[in-house]
Formats: C-alpha cells, sequence, structure tokens
C-alpha cells in the first residue's frame, strides 16, 4: 500500500512509513489527535489572530500618511521583527521622529520646532468647561477660532481636526503647570475709552502666544495688539501616551511615569506651518510585506493540522 498523508507528507513509499507495523499504525490511529498537533492548531490560530491586528496597525499607519502631526505606531515593527530587541521600540507611538514642516500660510497653524512636546488639548469637543486633571494631547497645530452660541463674545480656540478645545494659559505666566492649563478665549471686540474695537486679525506667534490685534477708532489712531495667552505645550512622550481618542490626538496612559512639565522655552513654534506625518511609506510595505509572507506561513501550518486531524479521523471510521 502507499503511505497515508497523516504518516508521510510525501504519500510515497518511504523507509519510516515502512518499518511501521500494522499493529503500530492502529495503535496510532486509537490514540486520536496528539496533544503537539492541537498544540499546533491553536498556536496557528493565536498567530493568525494577532497578524491581522498588525495588519489593522499597518493599514492605520497607511491611510494616514497624509494627516498632519500623525505619528506611526510602531507596534507593527515589533510584531514583524524576528527579535524583541528591535530597535523600533514595543508598541508606542513614534513622538521622538517628527515629521516635515509645511508651510501653509494660516495664522492659527503653528509647528512645534522640537521633536520633544506635544499641545494639551481638553477631553471633549468644543469643551469650554474641562474636567480637571484629563487632557489629551497632539503634535497638530491646525487650530482655528469656534463661536460660542451660550457666550457671543468670545471664540474659543480649538484644534482643527479634533474640535477639542486647546488649552493654555493667561498672561503674564505665573507658574504654568498642566494642571493649571485652561481653554483659551479670544475677545471679539476690545473696549478703549468706551470704544468697542473688533478683532481684525489673530495670530500665534513664535512664543506660541495667541494675539489679537483690534482695529482703530478713527484713521489717526494706531491698532491695538493684546496678548491674550500662551499654549500650553508638554513634554509628553511616546511611553505616556495610549489610544488615539481620534487620529491624531493621544491620551495619558494611568499612573505611568513621565515628565508632563510645561515647555518654557521663548521660541518654541514656528508660526504658519504644521508638522506633517512621520510615516516612512518604504518601511510601512516592508513591513507589510514581512507581515503577509509570515501571514501565509502560519496559515499553511494552520491548514496542514487541520488536514492531518481529518486523515486521522477518516482512518479512525
Amino acid at each position: 500500500m502507499r503511505c497515508r498523508p497523516f504518516f508521510c507528507a510525501g504519500g510515497g513509499w518511504h523507509n519510516y512509513c515502512k518499518a511501521l507495523s500494522a499493529g503500530t499504525i492502529l495503535s496510532l490511529i486509537a490514540k486520536g489527535p496528539s496533544p503537539m498537533a492541537t498544540k499546533a492548531i491553536a498556536a496557528a490560530a493565536n498567530a493568525i489572530q494577532q497578524y491581522s491586528v498588525v495588519f489593522s496597525k499597518l493599514s492605520e499607519n497607511i491611510s494616514n500618511a497624509s494627516t498632519p502631526g500623525f505619528k506611526a505606531n510602531n507596534s507593527v515593527f515589533a510584531d514583524t521583527a524576528s527579535s524583541s530587541s528591535s530597535s523600533k521600540g514595543a508598541g508606542e507611538p513614534d513622538l521622538l521622529t517628527m515629521g516635515p514642516l509645511k508651510k501653509t500660510g494660516n495664522n492659527l497653524d503653528v509647528a512645534i520646532r522640537s521633536p520633544y512636546g506635544m499641545f494639551a488639548l481638553t477631553s471633549q469637543i468644543n469643551d469650554p468647561n474641562p474636567t480637571p486633571g484629563v487632557q489629551h494631547f497632539t503634535r497638530d497645530g491646525h487650530m482655528r477660532l469656534h463661536e460660542q452660541p451660550d457666550d457671543p463674545g468670545r471664540y474659543l480656540l480649538i484644534h482643527g481636526a479634533s474640535n477639542r478645545a486647546v488649552l493654555g494659559h493667561t498672561l503674564p505666566l505665573d507658574g504654568p503647570t498642566l494642571a493649571n492649563a485652561v481653554p483659551i478665549f479670544v475677545p471679539k471686540v476690545f473696549d478703549v475709552d468706551g470704544n468697542a474695537r473688533p478683532a481684525v486679525r489673530i495670530l500665534i506667534n513664535d512664543k506660541g502666544i495667541i494675539e489679537a490685534t483690534y482695529d482703530a477708532v478713527t484713521n489717526t489712531e494706531p491698532p491695538v495688539i493684546r496678548q491674550i495667552a500662551r499654549l500650553a505645550i508638554t513634554r509628553v512622550q511616546g511611553h505616556q501616551v495610549e489610544e488615539r481618542p481620534h487620529q491624531n490626538v493621544y491620551q495619558l496612559k494611568d499612573n505611568v511615569f513621565g515628565n508632563t512639565d510645561i515647555i518654557k522655552s521663548d521660541i518654541v513654534i514656528t508660526p504658519k506651518h504644521i508638522e506633517g506625518s512621520n510615516i516612512q511609506m518604504q518601511e510601512m510595505f516592508a513591513a507589510l510585506i514581512t507581515t503577509q509572507r509570515t501571514f501565509q506561513s502560519v496559515a499553511k501550518t494552520l491548514t496542514t493540522s487541520d488536514e492531518m486531524l481529518a486523515q486521522l479521523s477518516e482512518l479512525k471510521k
């Protein structure tokens, strides 16, 4: 007779197969699936589930390559690496690698000059009264002014992509910390000697200070420039943050050690620019190919194990 696939992958006359006596074969059939075969199927199924997560992370990285301030999820490198000592990290967002700065010309677009630092935001959308101690963070410096129906005399400065209120400190600064950062409001008019001057320009300068220029009442008077508040830029790093509540917004992990101090340097901002994503498409596609090949190998292992068990069940009949 020819060899059964369960005993011989080649399906031909092999020395090992010829050496098996009829009693030995019947004994193997009677025992049913071996623990090793069962473990192989379980391991392969678990690996397939893990690699489906990797595919999801890779897809997220690739689809957000053009998202301002987006940071690569490096767990795709840790999961596809052959060694746990991979220099790409073990899953934290790659916050230390800056994306390219892109000029927009928008007065409320800003980019942090250093790879260290993130803008602090409220945790809720359009929230002028945030919960103390609960903040979100981003590297995306696209800000905009939000009209408030309940407070028509002031704009609320919000993060353009997530609509979360931007946090900062009123001037003059007095011991700024993340804990005492508050939403930034910009008055629409400024009263000078009983004359209401409307805001004609609002910008963020290279010190991270929001400036509002109010129109002159007469042609002989100069406009009035007021410094409203300074953005809260904190030293939060990748190991301190976790899942994104929004595509380029992060939140702090619970009970994690790290520095959340406010950066107090004079010049921390590049005005009228935003930071692009730090996605390297060559690396992403290389990781995608590696993941796909490994996935196919694991799937083949699962299929082979399943065929072996099917053959055993057939022999038992």
